[in-house]
């Protein structure tokens, strides 16, 4: 068996790969190969350190890429903006979402004023509760996601 570190790939050994096989493939032990193929699976970049093939840590998460010469996981500049920005998506998403939730809990009692109906003590407690956490949730600012607390549904 044979890898390669610029492919992060396994050649099975007795293969003709011809021009096909990377030109740093080195071979490797079968304890090695299924050590590496578990780590490579498990988000891990096999790297060579003084002539040894070593894993690194795992991936942090798809935002990180690997430095070569460093060794290493690293978040670039335009990597970590696109992190934050997804985010505040995902945080947008999140309060639209919470938002919806709320408004069905009061569709009823929003029904029984539009027809002019009174409503009861507890459906009025009920609604002054959600519109309480509606106001909160409109003054949460997702610019700053992933760190938000996020207001208690009633």
């Amino acid at each position: 068996m044979q890898f390669s570190v610029q492919t992060q790939a396994f050649y099975g050994a007795g293969l003709n790969f011809g021009d096909a096989l990377p030109s740093d493939a080195v071979s490797i032990t079968e304890d090695q190969a299924n050590k590496f193929y578990k780590a490579v699976n498990s988000g891990c970049y096999i790297y060579l350190t003084d002539g040894v093939l070593t894993a690194s840590e795992a991936r942090p998460d798809n935002y990180h890429s690997w430095d070569s010469e460093n060794n290493t996981w690293i978040l670039t500049d335009g990597a970590a903006e696109q992190q934050k920005q997804d985010q505040i998506a995902a945080a947008e998403n999140e309060k639209e979402n919470l938002v919806n939730t709320a408004l069905q809990d009061i569709t009823v009692l929003q029904l029984k004023l539009q027809a002019g109906r009174t409503l009861t003590s507890d459906e009025t407690t009920r609604l002054n509760t959600v519109l309480d956490y509606l106001d909160a949730l409109e003054s949460v600012d997702v610019s700053i996601a992933p760190n938000i607390m996020w207001p208690q549904h009633p």
